[in-house]
């Protein structure tokens, strides 16, 4: 299912943010069977970064391996997310928020 996001990437250790990344355009949810969910970047993404590797003889990378979720991967939802984004039409906006070190990052995704 493709979306729009408006999300942030943090990455940290206990102590301090060492990263934070904001990224916006177009992501898929790919629910998880779990019941979570996957924002990840276009199969696109996945399908040039593999051409590169053949030309430069690096193993190709299968998908929803854990290297493709280290390179695609623009956040996760719970389960509860989960479903409000499946129950939303197309056209409208949900925002999640996530808490750590001490602030919060407000995303929010629009279903196409």
């Amino acid at each position: 299912m493709k979306i729009i996001a408006h999300t942030w990437n943090v990455k940290g250790n206990l102590k301090e943010v060492k990263s934070e990344t904001e990224f916006q355009g177009e992501l898929e949810l790919v629910p998880m069977p779990n019941g979570n969910s996957l924002l990840l970047l276009p199969v696109s993404f996945l399908v040039a970064k593999n051409e590169f590797n053949r030309r430069v003889g690096i193993p190709e990378i299968k998908p929803l391996d854990r290297f493709d979720k280290e390179l695609r991967c623009k956040g996760e939802l719970t389960k509860k997310e989960t479903f409000r984004v499946l129950k939303m039409k197309a056209g409208e906006k949900m925002s999640f928020v996530r808490y750590g070190w001490g602030r919060e990052w407000i995303n929010w995704i629009e279903k196409i």
